[in-house]
């Protein structure tokens, strides 16, 4: 897999050799309508500090200037940035977009016109996530794109990520921004002819918490980015961005705990539910190699000690050929006391310095070939035929819709060791609206995490001898 920085090398090289046909292809383009939608959105008083996310030759940058505010620009073409400074006469930063390293709430507005579909999506909430930590609370974004059915290709010698409105909503969501508006641009021309998507996204200001800042996360796991790959890539976009930094939980709500296995707990909404999070050390000292095992080919040992896992069987294990990394692919069927749900997941290891980080998607058929698919149905049907059930209305088997999230194995400040879990789950819609409430009530949630959370302490204390 070709790595992201070799996409946005090439593109810069290619605006680095073409810098001067540019200037004079573009620096009559009319983007007022861009400029007034984000400064009509900025709440507070005149002038603002406005970061121009890829500046280019610097044609905003004067035009910003021009209308009284205090701009800084930014782009990854070292020429770009020569010519902008020369031209408009205020600071530019020669920064590369997929590693940013911006001031904290330092900017009123973000203009990122027909630069952020630059970006590879596997970085993209890495650099989104940046964006929105630069934003004052309730900062605003403007973001202009060429839209497109969600591919990743290059156009020549530049490369580009077109996204549909639905795709780029999820990234900016995920991310930590709520959506303003929207519109498409030349205005006044069909749809069809109406290439541009431009979006504006306030900085969702509340709390404005930093995860690593709280006592029990001076160093903690979500300190340093990895980038993580999966088949399911909404999966792969949420949980990236959940790793890319505290940016992303600023919008949960947040519960410590003293004297318990875990220590904090965290709800954060996205669509109809929320990313739950919960992290601590189990008030045990358990080595680091014995935790990740434990996550990674003991959770069978599960229903020995969480009276809800009925059933978790490990189906197979190997290396995934799409990504290189290990796998184990496990079936659970789980009590939730008004109904049963099952689901079948593959989960990946990877190491990261001092972190171990196991990362779990819903498993189907198009993992495996049809042998091993056949294979697993055999030992799901009979491990679900052993089950006995309860007398009806409640015995109903609903199968979980959607499922990923991660586990992460670092360094504890007390004890040895530290996991934090991430995870989402949720049912289709026409599993039932009672379903669907019951599963995304906070203290359901919570009262999951705390029982998963248990289960797995007790698993590896039963596997340390304890």
């Amino acid at each position: 897999m070709t790595p992201p920085a070799t996409f946005t090398q090439q593109t810069i090289d290619y605006y680095n050799d073409n810098a001067g046909s540019f200037w004079h292809g573009t620096k009559d383009h009319d983007v007022s309508q861009n400029i007034e939608a984000l400064v009509r959105h900025i709440k507070g008083e005149a002038p603002f500090r406005i970061l121009d996310f890829g500046c280019g030759p610097g044609r905003d940058l004067m035009d910003w200037s021009a209308r009284g505010h205090n701009p800084v620009g930014l782009d990854g073409s070292k020429v770009f940035c020569e010519m902008a400074r020369e031209r408009a006469g205020v600071e530019v930063w020669h920064q590369d977009f997929c590693a940013l390293d911006l001031p904290d709430h330092y900017f009123d507005g973000v203009f990122a016109n027909a630069t952020l579909f630059h970006v590879p999506t596997s970085t993209l909430p890495k650099t989104l996530s940046a964006l929105n930590n630069t934003l004052k609370p309730g900062g605003v974004l403007m973001s202009s794109n060429p839209r497109g059915q969600d591919i990743e290709n290059f156009n020549g010698d530049r490369f580009g990520a077109y996204h549909s409105l639905e795709r780029w909503r999820g990234f900016m969501s995920t991310a930590g921004f709520e959506e303003i508006e929207h519109y498409y641009r030349p205005t006044g021309l069909p749809p069809s002819q109406q290439p541009w998507l431009v979006s504006l996204w306030r900085v969702l200001a509340v709390l404005m918490f930093t995860l690593m800042g709280t006592p029990a996360y001076a160093d903690g796991p979500f300190s340093e980015a990895v980038q993580i790959q999966m088949k399911d890539k909404t999966a792969q976009a949420q949980l990236n961005a959940a790793l890319s930094g505290p940016a992303y939980w600023a919008t949960a709500s947040n519960g410590t705990h003293s004297d318990a296995l875990y220590d904090e707990i965290r709800l954060r909404p996205i669509g109809n539910g929320y990313m739950a999070m919960i992290t601590g050390e189990g008030q045990q000292d358990f080595s680091h190699e014995a935790v990740a095992s434990t996550l990674f080919r003991h959770l069978d040992q599960l229903p020995k000690h969480i009276e809800g896992a009925k059933r978790v069987v490990n189906l197979g294990t190997g290396i995934d050929p799409r990504f290189g990394v290990p796998y184990q692919d496990t079936f659970y069927f789980l009590d939730l006391n008004v109904f049963y749900t099952t689901y079948v997941q593959r989960m990946y290891k990877i190491n990261n310095d001092e972190r171990t980080i196991l990362y779990f998607e819903k498993l189907d058929e198009s993992f495996v070939d049809a042998d091993t698919w056949a294979s697993y149905q055999a030992k799901i049907k009979t491990v679900s035929d052993e089950v006995k059930l309860r007398w009806a209305p409640l015995n109903s088997v609903v199968p979980l819709e959607v499922v990923y999230g991660l586990y992460i194995v670092s360094p504890g400040q007390t004890h040895s060791t530290r996991v934090t879990f991430v995870s989402k789950i949720g049912f289709a819609e026409d599993a039932g609206w009672l379903i669907n409430f019951a599963s995304e009530l906070p203290a359901v949630i919570k009262s999951g995490l705390k029982s998963g959370f248990k289960g797995c302490v007790n698993v590896a204390a039963e596997r340390a001898g304890g």
